[in-house]
């Protein structure tokens, strides 16, 4: 007979801890030389794209756009309704009428407004 095989405990491998990884480890330094470095290779990117966008710009344009035959709408001219209607000048209408009396005097020519003859008047009391 054959004696039983042990079993030997093992650590599920997410829980094992590596040994290996603090040797990894950037120091904030070194992160921080590695940002800026980034940082100087993209702007150096970019002057490049701006400075060969501004040659295009100020390079002369060989084609010609083509041109259209014929009109895509055609010009129409219209008038305004007010064109119709008499216009006056604010001032000169002013000026072309003949001055009234005093403003007292407008107010006489009027008829009087009507009275209340024969009719009673309720006072009411306020509360």
């Amino acid at each position: 007979m054959r004696k039983p095989a042990l079993t030997v405990p093992n650590t599920p491998s997410l829980l094992r801890r590596l040994r290996g990884r603090s040797r990894d480890k950037k120091t904030s330094d070194t992160l921080e030389i590695e940002k800026i470095n980034a940082l100087q290779d993209e702007t150096k990117k970019m002057l490049k794209k701006n400075k060969s966008s501004i040659l295009k710009a100020l390079a002369p344009q060989t084609a010609l756009l083509p041109k259209r035959a014929v009109d895509v709408t055609k010009p129409m001219e219209f008038k305004f309704a007010t064109d119709a209607r008499i216009k006056q000048q604010p001032m000169k209408a002013k000026a072309d009428r003949p001055a009234s009396g005093d403003f007292i005097g407008q107010l006489r020519k009027h008829p009087p407004s009507p009275t209340l003859k024969g009719k009673k008047i309720y006072k009411t009391r306020a509360l």
